[in-house]
């Protein structure tokens, strides 16, 4: 049996969680330049054995309030208790895309990163089996 329709479908696989993380990355780029900053209440920490999960509100210029949680505490926030402030960054048009104001550079390194992963999974994986298909 040839591999190449497992290939095939490994890469199509691939290029769709690229598309994904790239629209993540651009959310994230356009947070960093066109967000806007404001004060969110931690509202719930919650601890497990490897992580720290993060919930937090806050008020957008309507009135209206919004809950955001991110999984995997940033370590610039290791201290932070409940009812305790923070500064997030918050698109105006979409809103739930939020993040730490002051941990804005460093997830972005850390998602160009993530962003480039895939390309080198699929190609570890689809190299052997193009190479044995070759012989």
């Amino acid at each position: 049996m040839s591999p190449l329709p497992i290939v095939g479908a490994i890469i199509l696989c691939g290029l769709v969680v690229q598309w994904m993380m790239y629209l993540r990355l651009c959310d994230f780029r356009n947070l960093r330049d066109n967000g806007q900053d404001s004060e969110a209440a931690v509202t719930k920490l919650r601890h497990t054995t490897r992580t720290t999960d993060i919930r937090y509100s806050f008020r957008l210029p309507t009135g209206e309030e919004l809950e955001s949680h991110y999984e995997n505490l940033p370590v610039f926030l290791s201290g932070v208790k409940v009812g305790d402030k923070v500064r997030i960054r918050y698109l105006p048009e979409k809103p739930k895309v939020n993040y730490f104001a002051d941990n804005m550079e460093r997830k972005l390194l850390s998602m160009k990163v993530s962003f480039i992963m895939p390309v080198f999974c699929v190609m570890i994986i689809c190299l052997p089996l193009l190479m044995a298909t070759a012989k």
